[in-house]
């Protein structure tokens, strides 16, 4: 009940199609007046396994918000790794950690971010460190560690 309650409250919660399979992602943008005063960045935060976007729900909320001292805020995509949650799963076997990099890295761009930062944890950071090999002109930042 309380995830239901923490989804219907998010800025957006949308599925998004990739080789006919659907993707689930939630997008949580800061409020329009921080949006205006501060610089957003983009953030896309990746789940590890058993897990889900739901270990994220605590955090969602404190990195969307004014920090003092801070001139940033981050507007966050958080998906569901195909076969988590409300995702997908594969239609064939091959989808890999860097296979999902490319799929999220779409889904950034299909958002309007060239640029954005990475964190994942767990599968998540297999997924990062792959994108930012991939796609080392994204700048992508790539954090090993989970910060929850």
């Amino acid at each position: 009940m309380k995830v239901k309650i923490f989804c219907n409250g998010c800025s957006l919660q949308c599925q998004v199609s990739y080789n006919n399979a659907g993707i689930h992602f939630i997008h949580a943008k800061p409020s329009k007046e921080l949006m205006k005063n501060k610089k957003v960045l983009p953030l896309l935060l990746l789940h590890g396994w058993p897990g889900s976007f739901i270990e994220f729900t605590k955090i969602i909320p404190l990195l969307t918000r004014e920090t003092e001292g801070y001139d940033f805020v981050f507007e966050l995509v958080v998906p569901s790794l195909p076969g988590y949650r409300f995702s997908d799963p594969a239609r064939k076997p091959g989808l890999g950690p860097a296979e999902m990099g490319l799929i999220f890295d779409r889904l950034m761009k299909r958002l309007g971010y060239d640029k954005y930062y990475v964190q994942g944890g767990d599968w998540g950071s297999l997924i990062g460190s792959n994108m930012a090999t991939l796609f080392p002109d994204r700048k992508h930042v790539y954090r090993k560690y989970n910060f929850l």
